[in-house]
């Protein structure tokens, strides 16, 4: 639901201060992770996005935990680098600096609750935020495409997945199953099609 992909933010206000004192949080984190990059948006705590960063892939399904710590690592600094005011000097990961009052990580691959609570290992041990929540990329179409959060949700990338959610909570889900199962109208699919074309053509089949 709409309450999960807004639930790390309820309680946090105020404006964006480059002034603000180290460790005071007063950024909001945003990363949309899939199977090609991961992009993430930094903004102040009224919403204003001050800053973007890109990384790897970081779905769980294709990638170890360590590839998609280091493609988070990579497009979360990229961002957090580019503040004006940034405190980032010093020991460690950029966020380390206390200024992340709230993130949400919507990741394609992440299914299942191991999968959620493996991201979720990550962001703990990495001391990201205290407040965030680990969600299925989908749910960020539904909560920011849809002003209920009721709707349905067409993602068609490098995988493919719908997700459709009733106002009584009702929700379906239909594919995100991977290349060899699934996919049907992504862009590996339409790949893969064109290759077998070419091959055809080759062969004059």
């Amino acid at each position: 639901p709409k309450a999960r992909v807004y639930g790390a933010l309820r309680g946090v206000s105020s404006g964006y201060n480059p002034r603000t004192p180290m460790g005071e949080p007063d950024l909001l984190l945003a990363v949309d992770g899939g199977g090609t990059r991961t992009r993430t948006a930094v903004a102040d705590l009224d919403g204003h996005i001050l800053a973007r960063g890109f990384g790897g892939s970081s779905n769980i399904q294709n990638c170890s935990l360590a590839e998609v710590g280091e493609a988070l690592t990579t497009a979360i600094e990229g961002a957090l680098l580019q503040i004006p005011g940034g405190q980032w000097k010093g020991e460690g990961a950029a966020w380390r600096s206390g200024r992340i009052a709230a993130a949400c990580f919507g990741l394609a691959g992440v299914d299942t609750k191991e999968d959620e609570t493996q991201i979720s290992g990550w962001v703990r041990d990495q001391a990201v935020a205290g407040r965030f929540s680990v969600l299925n990329d989908s749910e960020l179409v539904l909560a920011c495409g849809t002003p209920e959060g009721v709707g349905v949700a067409l993602i068609s990338g490098t995988g493919s997945i719908c997700l459709g959610r009733t106002a009584d909570g009702r929700t379906c889900r239909v594919g995100g199953w991977g290349p060899l199962t699934g996919d049907e109208g992504s862009g590996y699919e339409l790949a893969v099609r064109a290759l077998h074309l070419v091959t055809k053509t080759a062969d004059a089949r």
